[in-house]
């Protein structure tokens, strides 16, 4: 059966409109294949059938939703660190209402990707129950946007693009065609993923961890784990500017982006690759375990 419809030829061209948020299509397009060569029988050949159709609904809440729901933003971060807690993975509120009204009373924005994983995981396991199937896919292609975002390091950090830490940033807007140079964030995550997709493929050995009984809690284990490497991406995108000679002038980032992309590629290619990893076995672990929720 044929799921993605007349969604198809709208996304190709919002794709072309928006060159990339979050891990942009080329991140999520990995992510999503890897974690169908993780699958078991029988739902590997169920999703194998429809791996097009998996990769594209992977990539709609940025390529269609940023733009036709645009309040559903902060569905695809948690800013971990912005409410003072000294151990943020295991003190930061699990239940949604307990974050809202912590974002509330501190007047800070917070983010809800962590529900919006138990959200599409919810509704795979109902789509599965029903034997709705295509419904199942372009829910599984859903759940696999935010759990990808999940092990992405700068969605889990009010400092997203170094705005804090004196990270060089340029006023590009998402139309621009170099918009992928902007700041570090979108430079990581669709930047050095773009220019070396094919070896990062090559590289990556995900693996499964284990069913999954709550994906909230799941989702916070990803998280945590991100922020633990906020640091890291940062300070190794300040060492090359700095080292480079790259400042707030963007003609002196075009004239040595060459030089930049393959610096930091040096520095954070084999966090690139842990992150994608991450990211394909969190989804198989998520997409399995709604799998055997749904035959209770």
């Amino acid at each position: 059966m044929r799921v993605a419809g007349l969604v198809t030829s709208f996304l190709m061209s919002m794709m072309v409109a928006l060159p990339g948020y979050a891990w942009g299509p080329d991140g999520h397009e990995i992510v999503t294949g890897k974690a169908i060569g993780l699958l078991p029988e029988p739902l590997h050949s169920l999703f194998e059938q429809h791996r097009e159709d998996l990769i594209r609904f992977s990539n709609v809440p940025d390529t269609v939703w940023r733009r036709e729901f645009p309040e559903r933003g902060d569905w695809h971060y948690i800013n971990m660190d912005a409410f003072g807690y000294h151990d943020p993975g295991k003190d930061f509120p699990r239940q949604e209402p307990a974050a809202r009204l912590l974002y509330d009373q501190k007047k800070r924005r917070g983010g809800r990707l962590p529900w919006a994983v138990k959200d599409y995981y919810d509704e795979l396991v109902q789509r599965f129950r029903e034997r709705d199937w295509p419904g199942a896919i372009r829910n599984a292609g859903y759940l696999s946007h935010f759990a990808a975002e999940s092990t992405q390091p700068l969605h889990v950090t009010k400092n997203y693009k170094g705005q804090e830490t004196g990270n060089v940033i340029y006023e590009l807007d998402y139309g621009d065609p170099n918009v992928v140079d902007r700041d570090i964030h979108i430079r990581f995550e669709s930047g050095l993923v773009r220019r070396h997709r094919d070896e990062l493929e090559k590289r990556m050995q995900p693996s499964r961890a284990g069913r999954i009984s709550d994906p909230v809690e799941g989702a916070f284990r990803m998280l945590s784990n991100s922020l633990d490497h906020v640091q890291q991406l940062l300070q190794a995108d300040k060492e090359v500017t700095e080292a480079l000679g790259i400042d707030e002038d963007y003609e002196s980032f075009v004239g040595k982006r060459e030089a930049y992309c393959s610096a930091l590629h040096e520095k954070l290619g084999d966090l690139l690759v842990e992150r994608l990893e991450l990211g394909a076995g969190f989804l198989a672990d998520l997409w399995v375990s709604a799998w055997e929720e749904a035959k209770k």
